[in-house]
């Protein structure tokens, strides 16, 4: 959980030095991880260029960054760059934890470097690899190879002047296993992978803080180690008789600030690798100027930037604009706002849209209030209802003529 512990400060402090590198580091580092994971079906060489270029990046950082010309970063905010006491303690606090945690990983370092190098020291001096193993076709055959019964399995360090450490026991070996073992320590030599191990523990010492750190490191020390296997089978050796030498040779303890035949941690990884045939083995690729100079290009860019404040949007209040014209006064407003207030002035409610005006009444219609008789259905023997009665005729008396 150290690997974000820092970053809360980077909202409410001053950009200085220190955290211009941080985050300058972290675009670095995560990008670096994405490709890998990305290249992940790719040769172990490609990946471990990758990882290797990314982690010069790093190193470089600072150099890079003092000597060019820098162009501003806009991530902050202007209340972020103001600051107050509060902020500057807590500031101050952090660094002091940072610059704590970077010296005793350096201590380590340095520690680990000497006790590599006594442990060396003691180990009982023996013949160059060529002359250990007659008929092997390497160009660092010529490479020391020393006794110790301080390790159980063997390990390689230096720069300028490289060993291979190999356990007492080693003399006892049969040939192909000791084959297999020098071809795999002589391709770190040959590679200089030791350079890169220390270098990767400086940069870590140097961005702790920063995510995603730890992942490129593992991923540069794994990519390493199938790098070299694929030298191995390069060389001849079949991938089951390899991966059942590197379960035997992979039980001794880990030695630090070298670079062993193999991590108890990273061992299925890379007997899984061995033993996938659909996995591009190739031991040597080009384009490998290409990637280191892509690499420093954007180094460089990285390291120009500088943290500045980022603009922000202009607030017009309701009902203060004065002028006519709501556009002009809309693109340049009398006050401007910060991010927080134009998200609060977005979320507050608005003025209550105004009721429509009330529709006129109108008069009530007049009705009668008796209701008009509905006469049944049916024959009417009479007059309907309501209607004026027509006057019957008088009855004409009935003259009856009289019988002759």
């Amino acid at each position: 959980m150290d690997d974000i512990l820092l970053f809360p400060i980077f909202g409410i402090v001053e950009s200085g030095p220190l955290l211009a590198l941080l985050v300058k580091g972290t675009l670095l580092c995560l990008l670096g991880v994405s490709l890998g994971s990305e290249s992940s079906a790719m040769p172990a060489i490609v990946r471990h260029r990758i990882a290797l270029g990314t982690v010069s990046c790093l190193a470089a950082l600072p150099l890079l960054a003092a000597v060019f010309s820098s162009w501003k970063l806009p991530i902050l905010s202007r209340e972020a760059t103001s600051g107050d006491t509060n902020s500057s303690l807590l500031l101050g606090a952090l660094t002091l934890v940072y610059l704590g945690v970077a010296a005793t990983l350096l201590t380590r370092l340095c520690l680990d470097v000497l006790r590599i190098a006594r442990l060396s020291s003691r180990a009982r001096a023996g013949d160059s690899a060529a002359q250990l193993l007659p008929g092997l076709d390497h160009p660092r055959g010529n490479t020391p190879v020393r006794y110790s019964d301080e390790i159980g399995s063997p390990l390689t360090w230096g720069f300028l002047r490289p060993q291979v450490l190999v356990p007492q026991h080693a003399s006892r070996w049969i040939a192909d296993e000791l084959n297999m073992v020098l071809h795999h320590e002589l391709a770190h030599v040959q590679r200089r992978d030791w350079a890169g191990h220390v270098l990767a523990r400086c940069v870590h010492a140097l961005y702790w803080p920063v995510p995603g750190i730890r992942s490129l490191l593992r991923q540069l020390s794994l990519s390493s180690e199938q790098a070299c296997d694929d030298r191995v089978l390069a060389a001849g050796v079949a991938a089951p008789q390899y991966a059942a030498m590197l379960l035997r040779q992979a039980q001794g303890h880990r030695v630090p600030a070298s670079v062993p035949l193999g991590h108890s941690t990273e061992l299925g990884t890379r007997i899984r690798y061995l033993v996938v045939e659909i996995v591009d083995h190739s031991a040597f690729a080009r384009g490998s100027s290409a990637t280191f100079f892509t690499c420093f290009v954007l180094t460089v860019a990285v390291a120009t930037a500088q943290l500045g404040q980022r603009p922000e949007l202009p607030v017009v209040a309701w009902g203060s604009v004065g002028s006519d014209d709501t556009l002009q006064a809309s693109i340049f407003p009398r006050e401007t706002a910060s991010v927080d207030a134009v998200v609060l002035a977005v979320l507050q409610p608005g003025p209550a849209r105004p009721l429509p005006p009330p529709a006129p009444l109108k008069p009530p219609r007049l009705e009668s209030l008796e209701k008009p008789t509905v006469p049944p259905p049916g024959p009417q023997s009479g007059p309907p209802p309501g209607s004026q009665p027509r006057s019957q005729p008088r009855s004409q008396p009935r003259i009856v003529a009289p019988v002759p």
